[in-house]
């Protein structure tokens, strides 16, 4: 299980750290050369402290802006961490989430779809890892969801090895014009991780952003998102 709630602003972290350095650095250099400066300067012909105080008020207004953007990176790092600590509810529990990917284990694997009121035909195309269609099949045509069982068999009856496989459904109306359709997975989740602000569950190999999710299925009960 992998859980990183500060991958997102690390880099930023980083160079905000290196431009207060920097600021520092400079400051200080800045004041050691106006000591001297006026410590050496003609009594008779003092000189312009316009351009020092000048300088001073960007000397401050950079600063304040650094020590904003610092805020604000903890404030993000705070609230991915809260994230991250909240999607570890999610282990051990079975979800269905939006999808099109999922994983053929022992000879079976499972997708739902759902599809409109106005549809004549269903074509169900399952593509392997590679991109190639290995099984062509018909579908359910009512309107709603169903969900499509597979046995892990190509278009010839041979049997598949296990792996990823991706399922896409083909809804066209009597006019012979495609429709629009949704596919669903589910399964158990089994890993969590954040990178870059994306929460994400792992189901098994199959990788499903918490924003896909539908619903969460607790014993004896189901929850809707």
């Amino acid at each position: 299980m992998l859980i990183d709630a500060t991958t997102g602003t690390t880099g930023t972290s980083e160079a905000t750290s290196n431009a207060a350095s920097g600021l520092a650095d400079n400051m200080d250099t800045f004041l050691k050369l106006l000591t001297t400066q006026m410590k050496n300067q003609d009594p008779l012909n003092p000189m312009d402290s316009s351009e020092f105080t000048q300088q001073l008020v960007a000397f401050s207004e950079v600063e304040q802006s650094i020590a904003t953007n610092m805020n604000l990176e903890n404030l993000i790092g705070l609230q991915q961490a809260t994230q991250a600590t909240g999607i570890v509810n999610y282990l051990g529990k079975e979800i269905e989430a939006v999808g099109d990917e999922t994983v053929l284990q022992d000879g079976a694997a499972a997708w739902m779809y759902e599809i409109p009121a106005n549809t004549e035909s269903v074509v169900l195309n399952i593509s392997d890892s590679n991109g190639n269609v290995v099984f062509a099949g018909g579908g359910e045509t009512s309107e709603g969801t169903h969900t499509f069982n597979w046995d892990g068999k190509d278009t010839s009856g041979n049997q598949l090895s296990d792996g990823l496989y991706k399922i896409e459904v083909i809804a066209k109306d009597a006019a012979g014009e495609r429709l629009s359709t949704s596919t669903m997975i589910s399964g158990m989740v089994t890993g969590v991780e954040s990178a870059d602000g994306v929460q994400v569950l792992a189901l098994g190999d199959v990788k499903v952003p918490v924003s896909k999710v539908m619903k969460l299925k607790i014993p004896d009960q189901t929850a809707e998102n």
